[in-house]
């Protein structure tokens, strides 16, 4: 029971790292987009 709990609990931080992963990977894209819009005057 504990192993699998444990299994569990590690599963669920690596898909939280995942998410957070991706959310960061998606805010910087903005930035850059927003600086890029910047730079042009759009």
């Amino acid at each position: 029971m504990f192993v699998s709990r444990f299994t569990a609990y590690s599963m669920v931080v690596f898909y939280d790292m995942r998410l957070i992963e991706c959310a960061l990977l998606l805010f910087l894209m903005q930035q850059k987009y927003r600086m890029f819009c910047r730079k042009w005057g759009k």
